[in-house]
């Protein structure tokens, strides 16, 4: 929120309408000083903008029902009038607080308390002014801070940025998240969080399921690379992580080429002992073949013995 201009009437210390507060004379310089002799207004200033944004004051006055001046002349309305631009739109607001004004010709207060009125113009659209309530939302909704907030980061003529310094870091986190807007990088945070988590969760299903299968293997007791994969997987189980895939890939590219060559081994074993069977199973075949023309002379044999003995 950048301020622009300020008008202040009859309001605290001011008795009459103050000439124009011009901030944008100060642009150029970046930088300015508001000083003073003790009650010469300053806090006023400080105040004087609180009021016209929320209808409240830094602490100085603690009614606002007596925030009109008690050196006001009588008929003197007592109003605040604040020009700022914030996030490139040109706003307008003028307050005027609750008072009690005066008799003519009279110091005397009159006892009835005018209700307070505001009248707020943002980018060229007027606000009600008999909704003080709606429009207090509206420009809280629109500066993304509230009157405490606003208080801690701008009010430093009182010393409220002295709070901010040693509010508790949620408190401050919250006030300079609302100030700067990061409520958009705050989810982008947690969603990375998330993110991060979820990665880290199937980073950890991955690993036990590679310590699963790498704990599966296993090889010849009397191979050269039982050594090394007992002690892989010893150092896999207790320090519960997962080493270097190249060295994973390379153990279990030995571990293929070596079963790889007891196959070939034992498939040419198998193919000589299936030779070999093969070779008995024809004497079988013919010693059966023997057998069965020996059976069958012996059958003829007992024929021809019958016939004679008859």
């Amino acid at each position: 929120m950048k301020p622009i201009k300020l008008i202040i009437s009859a309001f605290g210390p001011y008795a009459d309408t103050m000439p124009a507060i011009e901030f944008s004379k100060f642009e150029e310089k970046g930088i300015f000083l508001i000083t003073g002799e003790t009650g010469s207004g300053k806090t006023t200033i400080f105040d004087a903008i609180a009021f016209a944004l929320f209808g409240k004051t830094s602490g100085s006055y603690k009614d606002s029902g007596f925030l009109n001046s008690q050196y006001a002349k009588p008929g003197s309305v007592p109003y605040v009038e604040f020009f700022f631009e914030h996030q490139g739109k040109q706003c307008y607001i003028k307050r005027t607080p609750a008072y009690y004004p005066k008799k003519k010709n009279s110091d005397e207060l009159v006892k009835n308390i005018k209700a307070s009125t505001v009248e707020y113009i943002e980018d060229g659209k007027v606000y009600s002014s008999t909704k003080s309530k709606e429009i207090d939302s509206r420009i809280k909704e629109f500066l993304n801070v509230d009157f405490k907030q606003f208080k801690q980061v701008a009010m430093i003529a009182q010393g409220e940025f002295w709070d901010l310094l040693n509010a508790d870091t949620k408190t401050r986190t919250g006030i300079l998240r609302n100030i700067f807007m990061t409520d958009g990088y705050q989810k982008m945070e947690f969603k990375l969080e998330e993110l991060k988590k979820e990665s880290f969760g199937n980073r950890e299903d991955a690993r036990k399921s590679i310590a699963q299968s790498l704990n599966d293997l296993e090889t010849d007791e009397n191979s050269d690379l039982y050594a090394e994969l007992s002690e892989y997987l010893a150092k896999i189980n207790d320090t519960k992580g997962i080493w270097n895939i190249k060295e994973i890939n390379e153990l279990i590219d030995k571990l293929i080429s070596y079963d790889q060559s007891l196959y070939e081994k034992k498939y040419e074993l198998v193919t000589e002992r299936e030779k070999e069977l093969n070779k008995i199973r024809e004497e079988i075949s013919k010693a059966e073949d023997i057998d069965n023309l020996f059976k069958d002379v012996s059958e003829k044999e007992d024929i021809f013995n019958n016939y004679l003995s008859k």
